[in-house]
């Protein structure tokens, strides 16, 4: 699907948590030992509601600050950010589309 729409992602495991910012070093040592690449704070609670209900769930995250270095660095303005949602939304049009054809 993400090459028929021109879209370049790639899958990676995240760390969710809603402790907005409580990370502590050994934390996120310890994620990124595991293989985590990013930390977001709302994919949980859909996951959680999702398990609840036994429904299927996906995500498509669009990293947008950054918080790897010795300063926060916000993203939401930046041009890669907005290249990122638009390629998130293609992506999702795209995934909608097949499963509409599907059913």
């Amino acid at each position: 699907e993400l090459s028929t729409a021109d879209i370049q992602a790639r899958q990676a495991a995240i760390w969710t948590t809603d402790a907005a910012f409580r990370e502590t070093p050994e934390q996120v040592a310890a994620f990124e030992r595991k293989g985590a690449v990013a930390v977001e704070m709302e994919t949980s609670a859909l996951f959680a509601v999702a398990a609840f209900r036994r429904i299927e769930i996906g995500a498509v995250l669009v990293v947008s600050d950054s918080l790897a270095g010795e300063r926060w660095q916000p993203g939401f303005k930046s041009p890669q950010f907005k290249s990122g949602r638009l390629a998130a939304c293609q992506l999702v049009n795209v995934l909608c589309r097949k499963l509409c054809l599907q059913t």
